[in-house]
């Protein structure tokens, strides 16, 4: 039996203050995280972005809470217990991570990207193709920029596409087959934390090895190859393109993240890095308000229609790494050794 619709919101809203709070208490300690990510005994970043692809691979991951909380009412455990339980967990993670935590600040670790940044730049071997350099720039100059509006612009569509797929997977199998869609939606479930796992050295050795550009356009591939998959299952019913649609997308969507958070750094320096990507997702996160009458034109039209528009508005984000590419910002970030005596920024406590 659920709990009456006040005690229930009440219980919904302590859980999303709660996690309020502990973003904006641990916004500085996050960010020093993503620095041990990103930088380490060499200059190098991209030899250290499997750190940072497991990173998000475990943020992806922890999707799987809602599998439990799932399991959990569905063996007898009422609605008001399971979320009452569940509304402890920021206050158990704060705990732990204050715990845990280093005393001390990570030194050196943004001008140590800074000079990566530049220095790959100079590494080029063509000149005319460098890719141009906005580390050191103003904030205003940065957030003016054509690869700040371009990223601002890919940031927004896909997640606005991977939150309408996460916020009506069970209504577009149901279209096509109400009676497994149930199934479905479960194997989906399953294979989105499942899938920020087990694509952390896929997603590590593309930016390793091609670097943030090269990785945008695997993105885009990605979730175009999704989208055939998804309307292929639609026109046939096949289950095995659903599970194939879902492949493409348990990989698009934590690519996507730790694409957003390397281009970034890469591209504005990480002594703005807070700002800019700050900015770029707090814009992204407004464009979630498009999920809705995405859902309503889904339902009323048909989920053919409702994925024809998100598809051609996915088409549009080529323009990122088109643009990246063009200017030379293909290549990973060289393989700078530190000078003799500089701290290792990942052994920092």
């Amino acid at each position: 039996r659920r709990p009456p619709r006040p005690r229930r919101g009440l219980l919904v809203l302590a859980h999303q203050t709660s996690m309020l709070v502990i973003s904006l208490l641990t916004l500085q300690p996050r960010a020093q995280l993503l620095l041990r990510a990103l930088a380490g005994d060499t200059a190098a970043v991209a030899r250290h972005l499997h750190r940072g692809a497991a990173l998000v691979g475990a943020f992806d991951a922890s999707s799987a809470v809602f599998i439990l909380l799932a399991d959990a009412m569905q063996r007898g455990v009422s609605f008001e217990d399971t979320f009452r339980a569940y509304a402890f967990v920021p206050l158990v993670t704060a705990v732990v991570a204050s715990s845990l935590w280093p005393s001390r600040a990570i030194p050196s670790a943004a001008q140590t990207l800074e000079d990566t940044d530049r220095a790959s730049v100079q590494d080029l071997d063509d000149p005319k193709r460098a890719p141009r350099s906005l580390v050191g720039m103003r904030l205003r100059q940065q957030v003016l920029s054509p690869e700040f509006g371009l990223m601002v612009h890919t940031m927004c569509i896909v997640m606005v596409c991977i939150n309408f797929f996460i916020a009506t997977a069970y209504s577009q199998m149901a279209e096509v087959d109400l009676a497994g869609a149930g199934h479905l939606t479960k194997v989906f479930a399953a294979m989105l934390p499942a899938g920020g796992i087990l694509t952390i050295p896929l997603t590590g050795f593309i930016l390793d090895t091609s670097g943030p550009a090269t990785g945008f356009a695997v993105l885009w591939l990605t979730y175009v190859l999704f989208q055939v998959f998804l309307a292929a299952h639609a026109a046939t019913g096949v289950p095995a393109l659903a599970y194939a649609a879902f492949v493409c997308f348990s990989f698009a969507r934590p690519l996507f993240y730790t694409l957003g958070a390397v281009y970034a750094g890469r591209t504005f320096g990480m002594s703005t890095f807070g700002k800019v990507y700050g900015l770029a997702t707090s814009i992204a996160g407004v464009s979630n308000f498009l999920v809705q009458p995405l859902g309503i034109l889904g339902s009323v039209q048909g989920f053919k229609a409702a994925n024809a528009a998100v598809l051609a508005a996915q088409v549009t984000t080529a323009a990122l790494p088109a643009f990246a590419l063009l200017r030379g910002g293909a290549r990973p970030a060289p393989k700078v050794p530190l000078p003799l005596g500089t701290p290792n920024v990942l052994e920092a406590t």
